[in-house]
């Protein structure tokens, strides 16, 4: 199984691919984000290496989403070509038991080695200087006229519990202030949230290292939902069979990825506070507007010779896109929950689930409904879970809003769920709400047949899947 362990071998495979637009003289002030918007609401996107920035050296970069086709993802996760291609559903159902494996592996530990190619630069004190690297401005709307420069949108943040000492990576947004300091935003209901709350309930700064460009693995190690006590870096050790490399940071302590482009150690004090936002998140608005928000003061900043910038700004296609980890790691919890009979999951991005049962008993459908909304990956943002039944191919839209509409009657199939766990990034979200009470509502929608009279229900129309099948292997070169 291939990992490529540096972001620019991860480059060079896109381009070897044909799954790289390599673009030159873009402006970080709108451009990129401008040019990205593009790009990547295009059907099965290129990823994008922007470089050749004005102002900057011309090989200083920004590499933008880099896993954003199925193609692309599933050579990120080790998986074949062959795979790469499956039908959408497929693809799912592989993914599923690629993801499964990867869980059921034995943790690897990091190492720790001394050097790094990060340390090819090190800046500190006077020398530090945040803007000389290309931060995009992604969105009009971003920040203030002084501060909009989010630096950190693929980015990993470093934090450890102060008491057991487990290490956390978490991926949170982070904007520039100034030449010396960055803004951080993390959800409540974080590990990195709960670390700094730690440190601070015990007067004392909470030491943070945070990558701007980093290898793939170590990413979606980040991005995967874990127990707080689990250690990413194992979990990435585990997915490599091989242990990550990392390097201690000199002024945190902090295991930093051996393999980052850019490196930052600092620390955020209690009660230090700046205005941050509003940024466009993946939920497709400025949810969260301008609030103030905890403060990184850099003590060191290291980056390898003309680094790249890993960017992961959200588009609104990518809220009802991207559906493939997150419907397989739904699909895992199901199974994990002993839910029987699950024929397939799909995600509408983040904010819808479909499952497609089997129906076996009684109150399988709805059981299914709300197991799959309260697994931490089917609730992060998914108000509506659909169910139906296994005739209907999960991933074909058009195919469940025919269901819904013929299969449920409203005042008996719609099981709304109340005080679910949300954020401050939900636009549903009232203004000046704390934290602590962001809460939302989920509705489960059963759009399978009534169980009792399902022998019953009309038949659909249309020829079976054995007749179109058929048909169309004889008549395919005319289709």
């Amino acid at each position: 199984m291939e990992y490529l362990m540096d972001l620019r071998l991860w480059a060079k495979k896109l381009d070897a691919i044909g799954k790289l637009k390599k673009i030159k003289g873009a402006s970080w002030d709108l451009e990129i984000g401008t040019l990205w918007d593009i790009i990547g609401s295009q059907p099965d996107p290129c990823s994008a290496l922007f470089s050749e920035i004005p102002g900057y050296p011309k090989n200083f970069a920004v590499l933008v989403n880099p896993q954003n086709s199925q193609r692309i993802s599933a050579l990120a996760c080790g998986m074949s070509e062959e795979d790469s291609l499956l039908p959408p559903l497929e693809y799912v159902r592989n993914l599923k038991s690629r993801m499964k494996k990867i869980h059921d592996q034995p943790r690897i530990p990091p190492v720790t080695v001394k050097e790094a190619p990060f340390f090819e630069n090190v800046d500190e004190a006077g020398n530090i200087d945040l803007y000389k690297f290309p931060a995009p401005r992604w969105n009009q709307g971003d920040g203030n006229e002084d501060q909009n420069r989010y630096i950190g949108t693929g980015c990993v943040c470093i934090t450890a519990d102060p008491d057991s000492g487990t290490v956390n990576l978490g991926i949170y947004r982070i904007v520039i202030h100034d030449e010396k300091t960055l803004g951080l935003y993390m959800s409540p209901n974080k590990d990195g949230m709960a670390n700094m709350k730690k440190y601070h309930a015990a007067g004392k700064p909470m030491p943070i290292a945070v990558t701007f460009g980093q290898d793939l693995i170590t990413y979606w190690a980040a991005e995967h939902k874990h127990p707080h006590a689990e250690s990413e870096y194992e979990y990435a050790g585990g997915i490599r069979q091989k242990p990550i490399e990392v390097v201690i940071g000199a002024h945190t302590g902090l295991p930093i990825p051996a393999s980052a482009e850019i490196v930052i150690e600092g620390f955020v004090h209690p009660n230090d506070l700046r205005d941050e936002g509003p940024f466009g998140e993946w939920v497709g608005y400025y949810s969260t507007g301008t609030k103030p928000e905890s403060v990184i003061h850099v003590k060191s900043v290291m980056f390898r010779n003309d680094p790249i910038i890993f960017g992961h700004p959200h588009l609104k296609a990518e809220a009802v896109g991207m559906p493939w980890r997150w419907a397989a790691a739904v699909w895992n919890r199901l199974d994990a929950c002993g839910v029987p009979d699950v024929k397939g999951v799909w995600a509408y991005g983040q904010l819808w689930t479909v499952v497609s049962i089997c129906q076996r008993y009684p109150g399988h459908a709805r059981q299914a409904g709300i197991v799959a909304s309260q697994t931490k990956p089917g609730s992060i943002g998914a108000r509506f879970t659909i169910v139906v039944d296994d005739d209907i191919d999960p991933s074909d839209s058009q195919a469940v809003l025919w269901a819904m509409g013929t299969r449920m009657n409203p005042i008996e199939d719609i099981e709304i769920i109340r005080r679910s766990w949300s954020s401050s990034i939900d636009p549903m979200i009232p203004p000046n709400t704390p934290a602590a009470a962001c809460f939302t509502s989920k509705a489960v929608f059963d759009a399978c047949k009534p169980y009792e009279w399902r022998q019953q229900f009309p038949s659909a129309t249309g020829p079976s899947l054995e007749l179109r099948a058929s048909v169309y292997e004889k008549w395919k070169s005319l289709l």
